[in-house]
């Protein structure tokens, strides 16, 4: 399932209540290694501390 939801978060697709569930329930680790690649693809490598 988790697979399902990852595609559909790199596809710009629209997650339901369940899978956002399954999201909070994730190993911390592998949601952090998939925000990092969406944030990565939304805005580049570059980073700013203000």
């Amino acid at each position: 399932m988790l697979k399902s939801i990852i595609e559909k978060i790199e596809n710009k697709e629209r997650i339901d209540e369940q899978e956002a569930l399954a999201l909070y329930n994730m190993d911390m680790l592998q949601l952090g290694e998939l925000a990092g690649a969406i944030r990565t693809q939304k805005y580049g490598k570059k980073s700013y501390f203000n």
